[in-house]
C-alpha cells in the first residue's frame, strides 16, 4: 500500500509545487 499511498499525494503535490508546469504541458 505504500505505493498507492504515494501516488496520491504525488499527484497533489505535483499540481501544487508545480501549478505553471502542469498547465503548460497541457496547453
Amino acid at each position: 500500500p505504500a505505493h498507492l499511498i504515494d501516488r496520491k499525494p504525488t499527484r497533489l503535490f505535483r499540481s501544487r509545487h508545480a501549478p505553471a508546469m502542469q498547465p503548460s504541458s497541457r496547453q
